[in-house]
């Protein structure tokens, strides 16, 4: 399909390559297990935990659907931490883009410059930066270097357990 799809754009039609292509890869994330690729790194459900008992709104923005999200979640045993999910098939722009944070905050009720954005690349944090949120912080997973978050990240941690909540949700300086 996506050769196909290759082929129709070269011929001109960029929309109906669009949608084939959209198709294959549909196709593809309906075809894997929610659990495919899913790892719950260390110390993760408990900072969740940690946040939702302080009364934070916890949302996920990502490039992934709605659907594949909410499922990842419900296997790894976190959904319930969560007050909204925003995947890419829900925004008409998905990241670097803001649109995906904009929808989180508009389902939460809360400002983008007063939200905090947590993420482990640099289209995570760009689109924070975009979006115009309070702080970005990078979190060190290895999927993107510390050098590479540093530039572009408010505050770069060694792993999600160093967020916490403070009165007004700062972190250590970089």
């Amino acid at each position: 399909m996506l050769i196909a799809a290759s082929a129709i754009y070269q011929c001109g039609n960029r929309n109906a390559a669009k949608r084939i292509a959209q198709d294959a890869y549909d196709y593809a994330d309906d075809s894997l297990k929610p659990s495919y690729g899913c790892v719950l790194l260390e110390g993760v459900a408990e900072t969740l935990k940690l946040l939702n008992s302080n009364g934070l709104k916890l949302a996920v923005a990502t490039t992934d659907s709605h659907k594949r999200t909410e499922e990842s979640l419900r296997f790894l045993g976190v959904n319930h931490l969560f007050d909204v999910i925003v995947g890419g098939d829900d925004v008409e722009n998905s990241k670097p883009a803001p649109d995906t944070v904009l929808e989180a905050c508009k389902q939460t009720g809360y400002a983008p410059d007063e939200v905090v954005v947590v993420g482990d690349s640099l289209s995570d944090i760009t689109m924070g930066r975009n979006a115009k949120v309070k702080k970005c912080i990078g979190v060190l997973t290895g999927f993107t270097s510390k050098g590479e978050l540093q530039r572009v990240a408010d505050v770069v941690i060694n792993s999600v357990t160093e967020v916490k909540v403070k009165s007004d949700l700062a972190v250590k300086e970089k």
